[in-house]
């Protein structure tokens, strides 16, 4: 009697899925629409036997226990799959190798939590990290001299293929005295009438902030770093807005700084991966993507100065 056995697609679709939670996000972690990934789990449960979702209704699953424990064996699997399609072809890079790119105002307040996390992954997962402005990022995945780009959306990503990662509140960066100090949030009409110290043009960001600001563009260039404009800042040479993700790491340089929730509404920024449709390597591109995900929503990720 002829034995079947689940297939590779079948393996990633599994991790994939049980890393979300979420259909739709495992989908545009494999790159496959919702459908295909739906019937595809529905035929490796009638493989295996097993109920592996438990389909709530069309935006709520339950994930079974049964489906963890096979997606942690999975894991194993396709590791072992990537190493020996590693040692079959010397010349070939092993499939867990990526090539990252990110934005400066990304890399050093992600990089610190997601390479221990890397570490600590059981399947192995290799990093080999640049950082470039988003216009050197966007060319450099496009062109293959990276894999993956992380950069902060709204950017042109030109034929690139998007996975949104999460949302990035602004928070107002301010010296501790200063009149609007003791406020709990502030709004743009708040920031009116005092200087706004921004980025060099090469910085996604400096667009970001004036964007959700309404301001113009006539505005004072302090600085190439959110390190350097902090110190600006702390010495009262103005305000600035950053990114929640680098608040803990910026609040940690100085005393003297004060950051306030910016409540504007919309969305202020989005953290995404950029990868070429054509890249092959999906696996690892979902690893990353899984995992940057649950730093920043687990129980640990930082939510900001309260």
């Amino acid at each position: 009697m002829a034995v079947h056995y689940p297939s590779f697609k079948q393996l990633q679709y599994l991790v994939a899925l049980v890393r979300t939670g979420h259909f739709g996000q495992a989908a545009e972690l494999c790159f496959v629409t919702q459908s295909t990934m739906s019937a595809s789990i529905a035929e490796l449960e009638s493989l295996l036997g097993v109920q592996l979702v438990e389909r709530i209704n069309k935006r709520n699953i339950i994930i079974k226990a049964e489906a963890k424990r096979l997606a942690a064996d999975a894991e194993q699997l396709l590791a072992l799959a990537d190493r020996w399609l590693g040692s079959a072809d010397p010349t070939q890079r092993p499939i867990a190798a990526l090539k990252v790119g990110l934005i400066p105002t990304i890399a050093p307040f992600l990089l610190p939590r997601l390479l221990p996390a890397v570490h600590r992954q059981t399947s192995p997962l290799r990093l080999e990290n640049s950082e470039k402005t988003s216009n050197e990022l966007v060319q450099a995945v496009t062109s293959g001299a990276l894999d993956v780009g992380i950069l902060a959306l709204p950017f042109d990503t030109e034929t690139l293929q998007v996975m949104p990662l999460f949302d990035d509140r602004f928070y107002v960066a301010l010296p501790r005295g200063h009149s609007l100090a003791p406020a709990t949030s502030l709004s743009a009409a708040d920031l009116l009438g005092h200087k706004l110290l921004l980025l060099e043009k090469s910085h996604c960001l400096s667009g970001h902030t004036l964007q959700v600001c309404q301001l113009s563009t006539d505005n004072e260039v302090a600085g190439s770093s959110l390190f350097t404009l902090m110190q600006l800042v702390a010495n009262h040479q103005g305000i600035t807005l950053v990114p929640q993700l680098a608040v803990a790491a910026l609040s940690a340089l100085d005393s003297g700084l004060v950051f306030i929730e910016f409540r504007e509404p919309g969305r202020h920024r989005e953290v995404a991966l950029v990868v070429r449709t054509s890249w092959a390597n999906q696996a690892g591109v979902m690893q990353l993507a899984g995992l940057i995900r649950e730093l920043i929503s687990g129980p640990e990720a930082d939510q900001g100065p309260r």
